[in-house]
């Protein structure tokens, strides 16, 4: 236990080292429900030095009991600034998932940040989710619905994924998985 503690501290020590030595950094929120019904918040930090060296790592993955209200998502966003001690001036950027309590005008996560911060940011949406909105804009069903039956069929028997798998790693492909198709509105 006190081996996965230190490796631990090794592991923050060196996000807070990385996130110190930043010019500019920028933040992801992504707001999921896990097995047992509570919300968790995935806090993400890409930042970039002098030098243009770019990092990326897990900030923080907070649990949000009971309401999930900008306010609450927000207190969490400060907690995790505070607690790597991080120069708010440097942060330019927020990347969400789009749900209304991350970006109302008035009390969604990124205005409540705003007036923290007392300087704009850029605001974007996750871009997994602007593919998927540009292809249902782009009414591409005839494409969309096999793609969707192959997956769908492949991740429904687990005999489909395992070969699945085997044929990715025999490929030596990036990717080794397929993920569930989601309706994203």
């Amino acid at each position: 236990m006190r081996r996965i503690e230190d490796l631990s501290q090794h592991v923050s020590q060196q996000l807070e080292d990385l996130v110190h030595s930043c010019t500019f950094f920028s933040r992801t929120l992504d707001e999921s429900t896990d097995i047992s019904a509570v919300a968790q918040l995935n806090i993400f930090i890409r930042g970039i030095d002098d030098n243009f060296n770019v990092f990326e790592g897990l900030a923080s993955l907070e649990s949000l009991h009971g309401k999930t209200r900008g306010l609450d998502i927000f207190e969490k966003v400060k907690s995790c600034l505070e607690n790597l001690k991080l120069d708010c001036s440097k942060l330019i950027c927020v990347c969400t998932d789009g749900a209304s309590s991350m970006i109302d005008k008035v009390n969604g996560t990124i205005a409540l940040l705003e007036k923290f911060l007392n300087h704009p940011i850029l605001k974007y949406h996750c871009i997994i989710h602007q593919e998927a909105l540009c292809g249902k804009t782009l009414n591409m069903q005839h494409v969309m619905l096999p793609v969707v039956k192959c997956v769908n069929k492949i991740r429904a028997r687990a005999l489909n994924r395992r070969e699945f798998r085997e044929y990715c790693e025999l490929l030596d492909l990036e990717y080794g998985d397929l993920i569930l198709y989601c309706e994203v509105r």
